[in-house]
């Protein structure tokens, strides 16, 4: 976006911007790209699966649709491309951990307010016990290693390329 396009639309975007965050992160932490796998199902029966509310996992689901992460076709849904590729623990481009470590930070991003008055750090030490804070840590690093990381990158390095041109 250039200067002369900003407008109070772009900063409503960038307020609201994390609803998309969100609804990614439980989307992962749910596991429903995997659940959807290369099938179109009901809401209903990946909520099942992911025993969790079937009309929360609906919404979700369909907000999800928004985000072109998946598709619906009468009432059932099934993963894109990207979604398939780097969001179902069944591919080898999988970026779930990743996200996580990232969801796992938002908890301080959202106190970073009182950080700036305080001058203090707002984020507990992760312990080194925590399973599930080290496995994503851990294997989220491995993801931006690996041939999913140097593809996002690479988009991202073509883009700002023909935004320059």
């Amino acid at each position: 976006m250039q200067k002369g396009e900003l407008t109070p639309g772009y900063l409503m975007e960038i307020s609201g911007g994390y609803w998309k965050t969100c609804a990614l992160h439980a989307a992962v932490k749910l596991d429903v790209f995997t659940i959807i796998g290369d099938a179109k199902i009901p809401g209903e029966s990946v909520a099942l699966e992911a025993n969790a509310d079937a009309r929360a996992t609906t919404m979700l689901l369909n907000a999800l649709v928004a985000m072109d992460l998946l598709v619906k076709t009468d009432n059932q849904f099934a993963n894109t491309e990207i979604a398939r590729d780097f969001l179902s623990k069944d591919s080898p481009k999988y970026l779930g951990h990743i996200i996580g470590h990232h969801h796992q930070l938002m908890g301080s991003w959202t106190r970073l307010d009182e950080g700036i008055r305080t001058g203090r750090p707002v984020r507990s030490r992760a312990s080194r016990t925590d399973d599930s804070w080290r496995e994503n840590f851990l294997m989220g690093m491995f993801n931006m290693d690996g041939k999913a990381a140097k593809y996002y990158f690479r988009q991202k390095y073509l883009e700002n390329e023909e935004k320059e041109e």
